[in-house]
């Protein structure tokens, strides 16, 4: 990031606002309080003018919902000065392992230093307002100011449930390969309804491989992210919040609240959304938008496939179990399959016939099904669910063979298409629905879906559908796209949660969103602010990848006589206070990084 001159900037001093002009590598003086805190009476040195060069700040798009938001929260008679516009978002390209951590947290500093961070006018006037009680005497309790900073992010800005027209923390989530960026000033200072999912959003849980609610999720356990498993490391209720529908090309819908935010693939060659073209996520710019500027024709995120679980199980007593789900019925002691003789699924007695054998167990042939004699095997199949709607497989914990088998049992209720290759499952239960949805995707097969209430056929349930496409190497996955927004503000009770990748993935759309902690670079930038030195701290502290960066805090800088204690003000755990780190035991290395605002081009870090 090189130096280049610095020509005019508004600083908020003790003085008032003042508009000076600053020549490159001059000594920037105090650039939060003045003579108002002590501490900050210390020139900081050179400063870098603060652009960050990948990155045309003035050429970011700021949403206008954002604009009129921070427009009359700045015409409302409590600043000294008119709005400066600042960007909101943007990504960079990163390596993976600790070549991508060093990588973020260089986008970080360079955040804080940048004009839209500590020295940003509007940064100033909030971390000002947010000490102004704690210490007003002349001699200052910087400690007391680090704690109001932390108290403020904790439950001002991070994490807080927020109606309309309250200040609070977005997330997002950043895509493999990808880190979000997003500015202090945007961080602070930007407005929302919040960015979180609806309860009862289903996610995929490593432990039993199972499908369970979002808001019964808890701290430690994985779920499915973008391509990997990911830690879970809070999970926080959000209350009753306005959402939005989002329908999907694929048949599914998901609600959001307005303000979430979901990465979008544009392709720069074919720009034109009404009429998307087929070009692969792989070779498309990605970027972020709000669920509330999301237009049909955008194209969204899906990962190809997940991992399969490690459970084993006879094989062929999975498909059995298979068929019993799609075309079986449980009675006391014994359970049967159906299949009409002379038709397509008289097939399927023959197999069950052939297993049962097998196995030693005796079967009855009736034209119409084979019955199975078998009390203990009935009794597990009767804890699947005994009529269709309620049917589902007692565990999605299992390994490639015996899943592709059940797999393979299920789809026995499915049909070919009558246009084109591939096949239609239908069911009436929902949970069935969605386990099939999941096993497919271990299968690596994508798939679109429906819900229908008036199908006309027999029975007033419901049916759920999946259409899979037919196998074909040399077609490109369907890419997933927006078909529509229902802007209908329905108000829904609400949950939010952060997890070690940042990523979410969402079987009942096949989607992934994402999302990006910035309260990291928004708490170094108020400190820095007011004259404090910052910079952030990593742990490792993922048992499954001890060897890798899982997390990162902002820390402060007290003085302490001629020295500087540094103190860690971690707000995204609920129970932190200024100081606190996670204990020695559970975690496998830290490291300070400590932002030197007068290096701009070599060393990356002072105390690194």
């Amino acid at each position: 990031m090189a130096l280049r001159p610095l020509t005019h900037t508004t600083l908020l001093t003790s003085k008032g606002t003042q508009r000076m002009a600053y020549a490159q590598g001059a000594a920037l003086p105090l650039v939060g309080l003045g003579q108002d805190v002590a501490v900050a009476s210390k020139p900081q040195g050179p400063m870098p003018e603060g652009h960050l060069a990948p990155v045309d700040m003035e050429q970011l798009h700021i949403p206008p919902a954002v604009q009129r938001a921070i427009y009359q929260k700045t015409h409302a008679g409590d600043r000294p000065y008119d709005i400066q516009w600042g960007p909101p978002i943007k990504y960079f390209k990163i390596p993976r392992g600790e070549a991508g951590t060093v990588a973020t947290l260089k986008i970080m500093k360079e955040l804080v230093l940048s004009k839209w961070g500590h020295r940003n006018p509007e940064v100033i006037w909030l971390a000002k307002k947010v000490v102004k009680d704690v210490s007003p005497g002349p001699t200052k309790d910087y400690k007391a100011m680090a704690a109001a900073i932390l108290d403020f992010m904790k439950g001002d800005v991070t994490y807080k449930p927020r109606k309309r027209g309250n200040a609070g923390i977005n997330y997002e989530f950043d895509p493999a390969g990808l880190e979000y960026v997003q500015t202090p000033w945007y961080t602070l200072l930007s407005e929302g309804s919040g960015d979180c999912f609806v309860q009862g959003t289903q996610v995929l849980r490593r432990e039993g491989h199972e499908l369970v609610p979002i808001e019964s999720l808890r701290k430690g356990d994985e779920i499915w992210g973008r391509d990997d498993w990911s830690r879970v490391e809070r999970v926080w209720q959000k209350k009753v919040l306005e959402t939005h529908k989002v329908l999907l090309n694929n048949g599914s819908h998901m609600r959001f609240t307005p303000d979430h935010k979901i990465w979008v693939a544009r392709c720069e060659r074919h720009p034109r959304i009404t009429n998307p073209c087929a070009c692969p996520v792989a070779s498309r710019e990605v970027y972020v938008e709000r669920v509330e500027n999301l237009v049909p024709g955008m194209t969204l995120l899906q990962p190809g496939e997940i991992p399969f679980g490690t459970g084993e199980m006879d094989p062929d007593r999975a498909y059995v179990e298979g068929l019993y789900l799609s075309e079986g019925w449980a009675e006391e002691r014994r359970f049967a399959i159906s299949g009409q003789d002379g038709c397509p699924k008289e097939r399927y007695k023959d197999e069950v016939e052939k297993i049962c054998a097998g196995l030693g167990i005796a079967t009855y042939r009736h034209r119409k099904y084979v019955r199975v004699n078998d009390p203990e095997w009935t009794d597990r199949l009767r804890g699947m669910g005994t009529h269709a709607p309620n049917k589902r497989a007692l565990s999605l914990d299992l390994d490639q063979e015996t899943a592709l088998r059940l797999l393979e049992g299920v789809m026995a209720d499915s049909g070919k298409n009558t246009n084109g290759g591939g096949r239609t499952f239908t069911t009436t239960s929902r949970d069935l629905w969605l386990q099939t949805r999941v096993l497919l995707k271990m299968a690596g097969r994508t798939c679109g879906s429906a819900y229908i209430e008036e199908h006309g056929g027999l029975g007033k349930n419901p049916i759920y559908r999946l259409f899979i496409r037919e196998e074909n190497p040399k077609r490109a996955m369907k890419l997933l796209r927006v078909k529509d927004v229902i802007r209908d503000g329905l108000e829904l009770p609400c949950v939010d949660v952060t997890t070690s990748d940042h990523c979410v993935w969402l079987p009942e759309a096949d989607w992934t969103v994402h999302q990006c902690d910035d309260s990291s670079t928004a708490t170094a930038a108020l400190a820095m602010a007011l004259g404090f030195r910052a910079g952030f701290r990593t742990v490792k502290g993922d048992a499954s990848r001890k060897e890798q960066w899982s997390h990162v805090y902002p820390v402060i800088g007290i003085p302490n006589g001629a020295d500087l204690v540094w103190f860690s003000a971690d707000s995204t755990q609920p129970d932190s206070y200024l100081g606190w780190d996670p204990p020695a035991g559970r975690h496998f290395g830290m490291k300070t990084w400590v932002i030197d605002p007068s290096i701009a081009e070599g060393p990356e870090w002072e105390n690194g």
